[in-house]
This record gives C-alpha cells, structure tokens and sequence, in this order.
C-alpha cells in the first residue's frame, strides 16, 4: 500500500469517527403498553428516546401478536377521526417520542388472539441507524387512555 493510500485511509478514518451517529444504546424504548381489544385490531403505544447526539428514524415494528404491523398517527379532519400510515418516524438527537390513543401509536392488524387484560408480547421496533430493539408490551384495560 502507498504513502498515498495510507494518507486516504487515516483522513477517511479521521472524517468518519467525527460524523454523529445514532447508536442501539443511544435510543431507549419505554412505556410499551397496549389496550385489551375486542377486534381483530389492536393498538400498542410506546416512547422512544433518543438520547444520541445524532437523528435516526423508526422504520419498521413487528411482533408476533399480528401479521400486521405499522405506525399510525390518528387526527381529525372536518370533524371526523382518521388514521394514516407513517412509513418512518423521525427522532432527532435528544427527541422523546410518546405514542398515546389519539396520536401517533403502533397498529396490529388481524390480530392471531384478542389482546386481555394482563397479557404480555414482544415487540420490535427496527431503526434505521440504530438497529432493532426488543421490548415487551403489557395489556392494559380496553378503552385504557394511560399505561395503568
């Protein structure tokens, strides 16, 4: 290798460590909960905090509860309560992000079982800097407005 191609090298290493990333460790998920259903439909809510110094994206949930997973945000228009799908959610550097019923949650779409009160089941939400975190959610009461 050439003093020249050495040179490349350390100044690309040098550039690379110096531009912010977000890193698995630097985005915290908390507060998964979802409500009891009474559907084929279901809702979890979580909060993702990214404590890096660097922005990252929600890109993907899954969990086995459901074929169907995805980000929605609910809002109302002209009167009327609708939902859209959001494909990826942005969290920017030092950003807290909380999913609560009437906002921005987590759809499950034909779900396998109904949702009761008590239940467990994991949940993955894949970032697109900072990898994929596991977290569990907890079913709460139907129509429950708070994680209790």
């Amino acid at each position: 290798m050439s003093h020249f191609s050495l040179g490349i090298l350390a100044i690309t290493g040098t550039l690379v460590a110096s531009l912010p990333t977000a890193y698995a460790d630097d985005l915290k998920v908390e507060s998964a909960w979802a409500r009891a259903s009474a559907g084929r439909n279901g809702a979890a809510f979580v909060t993702v905090f990214n404590g890096g110094n660097a922005p990252d994206r929600l890109v993907g949930v899954a969990s086995p509860v459901a074929p169907d997973v995805m980000v929605h945000r609910s809002f109302e228009e002209g009167g009327t309560m609708k939902m859209e799908h959001i494909a990826a959610t942005p969290i920017d550097a030092g950003q807290r992000i909380e999913m609560k019923p009437g906002g921005l949650h987590i759809m499950l779409v034909n779900l396998k079982q109904s949702l009761k009160k008590g239940d467990q089941f994991p949940l993955s939400l894949t970032f697109e800097r900072g990898g994929t975190k596991e977290t569990t959610v907890t079913v709460y009461g139907p129509g429950a407005m708070e994680p209790k």
